[in-house]
């Protein structure tokens, strides 16, 4: 049966109910108009972060961000140990008119590669934690509290099309700020324009995907709609995300500082005539080595509780966009 264009517009969004037999293809008839959240009372942007905060602080959820990384942090230490070793021969490595010798190429080059493999390998595992949490979020905005465990099972048959639709955003965003970087005078300006506005624009793109089981197309097309229709709200919440986890980061450089004040201090006092160069700073590194790797080690916990956050904030948002 035909419905017509008006009707179309008229029909309210309907959660889906996986054990309905509904499919993915309907996703389409599924995202209607997203009402502006200027005609019902406003967003309520304090209760979205107390519920963000509350929600974030779960031990499941950030063990399993902490592992996912914590190989990758361990081979950054294990490259940056092989790097301070080269010590006098570490300038020839990093000049890029003069080759290195093999022999300095064999130091570094295993703990690169698999350093590399690792980075890869924890994204892609991180994009399957991300829209678990997405889920869990959802279901403990309706009182419903599971573990990371059940998420990860429930939407691990979403996995491919958010990678897909997170390929779409980053590579798009890639090509068009290298594109208008080429613009001179203006290229380095608009280049950043648009990437603002395209992160706004697919703010909550997992979110439609796995709230709604929408298409990645139709992912995509809803948060752009989210977007028009919800600037200010849009932008409101991005700017409070952003502030958010500016303190984190404030608060890892708080976790850093003594355990790297060692370091810090052999620069801030340095003596008038003492020459900062890279042998300065490697002879540094390497004295506090140990203290600056158990350091990262805390950050990476911080960063663990900020990637839930960060989901978490937009998704309650979208939520409460959607009136869901």
């Amino acid at each position: 049966m035909k419905k017509s264009s008006k009707a179309k517009k008229s029909v309210k969004h309907v959660r889906h109910v996986k054990s309905s037999g509904v499919s993915a293809d309907s996703s389409t008839e599924r995202i209607s108009g997203v009402r502006s959240e200027s005609a019902s009372g406003g967003v309520g942007y304090l209760k979205i972060v107390k519920d963000s905060f509350k929600f974030s602080f779960s031990l499941d959820k950030i063990l399993i961000t902490y592992a996912i990384m914590l190989p990758v942090i361990i081979l950054f230490i294990w490259f940056a140990s092989r790097l301070l070793s080269l010590g006098n021969s570490l300038p020839q490595l990093l000049n890029p008119t003069t080759p290195p010798s093999r022999e300095i190429i064999m130091v570094v080059a295993g703990p690169f590669v698999l350093l590399i493999g690792f980075v890869i390998i924890a994204a892609l595992l991180q994009m399957l934690v991300r829209i678990a949490i997405v889920e869990n979020a959802e279901a403990y905005a309706k009182g419903d509290k599971k573990s990371i465990f059940e998420s990860i099972k429930a939407v691990s048959g979403r996995y491919w099309p958010a990678l897909g639709a997170t390929a779409i955003v980053v590579l798009g965003t890639s090509i068009i700020t290298s594109l208008l970087m080429k613009l001179p005078y203006v290229g380095e300006f608009l280049s950043n324009i648009a990437s603002l506005l395209l992160a706004l624009t697919f703010f909550v793109y997992l979110q439609i995907l796995i709230i709604l089981d929408a298409g990645v197309i139709d992912s995509l097309k809803e948060s752009y709609t989210v977007f028009v229709k919800n600037p200010l709200e849009v932008i409101s919440i991005t700017l409070i995300t952003i502030i958010v986890e500016l303190l984190l980061v404030g608060v890892s450089l708080l976790v850093m500082l003594p355990l790297a004040w060692q370091t810090v201090s052999k620069f801030i006092f340095a003596a008038p005539e003492t020459v900062i160069d890279l042998f300065f700073v490697v002879t540094a590194l390497k004295e506090n080595f140990a203290v600056l790797s158990a350091g990262l080690f805390l950050v990476l916990l911080v960063w663990s509780f900020m990637s839930i956050f960060g989901e978490a904030i937009r998704t309650f948002f979208y939520l409460r966009i959607r009136k869901l």
